[in-house]
């Protein structure tokens, strides 16, 4: 176990909303300093122009994004690689009308440091990376299946299952992580899962209204 990486894991299901309006929440991450403001102090995607300054080309379902992330009394600086994709998973549902072979859609995000922007690449670079070597992860999402008192299954219109992990590891001249507990740490990660998954359920209802 290395005590100088901060990693979370969760699994949450999300009422009222679809995997593309989930997707949507997490992917326009311009906003995020404004939604989640106890984590993102700046939150910026890079536009074409600033990539093309750079020479870095994207791809459709790609995008280039830079934030300040405060962890614990520390501040981060970072620039990752978002990529998303759609595929249908097979799945076999029990109904009342026997086993039915089907699909449902998941949409994954993954995202990965950009090594263009370590302060060595260019000491002038605005969106250096600063205090940290690794910060990855993945989202994926799909429909929740529902399972009714019969033990019957369907696919949920209306509840989203998400699979959030991020893995994280700083400079330790930058912070030390070795010290922290491991139950400091989990109850952080649980506070983490908590305000990020509440603002967007928050969200996602004020849209119904």
């Amino acid at each position: 176990l290395d005590m100088q990486t901060d990693e979370v894991e969760a699994l949450v299901v999300i009422h009222h909303a679809t995997i593309s309006q989930v997707h949507h929440i997490f992917i326009d991450q311009n906003p995020y300093s404004a939604l989640f403001p106890d984590y993102f102090r700046h939150s910026h995607l890079l536009t074409e122009e600033e990539l093309r300054q750079r020479e870095i080309s994207i791809h459709p379902g790609e995008s280039v994004f830079y934030a300040h992330y405060l962890m614990d009394d520390t501040i981060i600086k970072y620039t990752v690689l978002n990529q998303w994709t759609l595929e249908h998973r097979p799945i076999r549902l029990h109904t009342p009308q026997g086993d039915i072979e089907t699909s449902i859609p998941k949409i994954t995000t993954a995202w990965e440091i950009q090594e263009k922007f370590f302060p060595n690449y260019n000491d002038k670079e605005e969106f250096a990376n600063e205090g940290t070597y690794v910060v990855d992860g993945y989202l994926i999402l799909e429909p929740y299946i529902e399972v009714d008192a019969n033990g019957f299954q369907s696919i949920s219109d209306s509840k989203v299952l998400v699979l959030y992990h991020t893995y994280t590891r700083l400079d330790e001249l930058h912070k030390d992580l070795t010290p922290i507990p491991i139950m400091f740490r989990l109850s952080v990660g649980r506070r983490f899962v908590q305000v990020i998954m509440t603002k967007i359920q928050t969200i996602l209802n004020q849209s119904d209204d």
